[in-house]
């Protein structure tokens, strides 16, 4: 796995090299959002999926930030059953009933 460490140091680099330059970063936060058609009836909301397409780096650097919040989060047992959405394991369907 000490291969995996490297990669984790040069996502940490590569966060701190987008800070340190706003300019990119604002640049890197624009998205193309667009909706994507799975199967079933075209007039159904449910039936369409929504991607955002965005800057490689920053995909991978939200994701890893993303993974680390929510374990700390997770350990530290900080969300309310009322927070489903943002739970893992737990969706907005699992909020509903």
């Amino acid at each position: 796995m000490e291969g995996c460490r490297a990669v984790e140091d040069d996502g940490w680099i590569l966060a701190s090299e987008a800070l340190d330059h706003p300019v990119e970063r604002r640049r890197s936060r624009e998205a193309i959002i667009s909706l994507i058609y799975k199967r079933g009836d075209r007039g159904s909301p449910s039936n369409y999926r929504l991607i955002s397409l965005m800057d490689g780096a920053m995909k991978v650097l939200e994701k890893a930030l993303f993974n680390r919040l929510q374990d700390w989060v997770d350990a530290h047992n900080i969300m309310t059953k009322v927070q489903a959405g943002v739970q893992s394991r737990i969706g907005t369907i699992d909020q509903a009933l």
